[in-house]
């Protein structure tokens, strides 16, 4: 899909830009796929969840899956300085660590809906998706102007 020798540099920041966009779209799909699990499997249980927690282990779950969804935000707030340095001089560095900021978010969004699964959380999975949503945000890629 990236070639540095097939395509310009302004090709390669548009495809870029352009699976950033699709990447957007994951936390949505963990938040339907946990409302469908929650729909077809969790209703018919008592508590929703794979694991039934008192509200103390529950609390101190969220707890640690935030905390967890902020330190891989502190990673990509670590890369995004890092990579605006090859921008211009290796842009195959620059977009590798986009990569690695897209992986981070979706771990993030992941993460959000492993709680829903293990705990029966909606909110903490929605806290987690808006975690990953600012993720995404903090790592879109930057574009070249049309000349």
């Amino acid at each position: 899909m990236f070639d540095d020798g097939e395509m310009d540099k302004k090709e390669q920041a548009r495809r870029l830009l352009a699976l950033w966009r699709l990447a957007l779209t994951t936390p949505a799909i963990y938040m339907a796929v946990g409302l469908i699990v929650g729909q077809t499997v969790f209703s018919a249980q008592e508590e929703p969840g794979l694991i039934s927690l008192e509200s103390g282990a529950r609390s101190g779950l969220l707890l640690g899956f935030l905390m967890v969804g902020g330190l891989l935000l502190t990673g990509i707030l670590w890369l995004r300085q890092k990579r605006l340095a090859f921008f211009e001089t290796d842009f195959s560095v620059y977009r590798a660590r986009c990569f690695w900021m897209f992986v981070l978010c979706d771990t993030i969004a992941f993460s959000g809906l492993c709680l829903y699964l293990i705990d029966g959380d909606a909110v903490g999975q929605g806290l987690m998706s808006l975690l990953a949503w600012l993720g995404y945000a903090i790592s879109r890629p930057l574009t070249l102007r049309q000349e």
